[in-house]
């Protein structure tokens, strides 16, 4: 028999370790996106 609990306690927790990393991905690029404007900027306006 297949324990559909044990699966969806699986499933939940890889969908959820997806949802994490890739919040963590958009928090990255984010901030490096507004680094690299605000260094970018500087070297325009000395």
């Amino acid at each position: 028999m297949i324990d559909w609990g044990y699966a969806l306690y699986i499933a939940a927790g890889g969908f959820g370790t997806v949802f994490v990393i890739l919040a963590m991905l958009a928090v990255i690029v984010w901030a490096t996106s507004r680094l690299v404007i605000h260094f970018t900027k500087e070297k325009l306006n000395p």
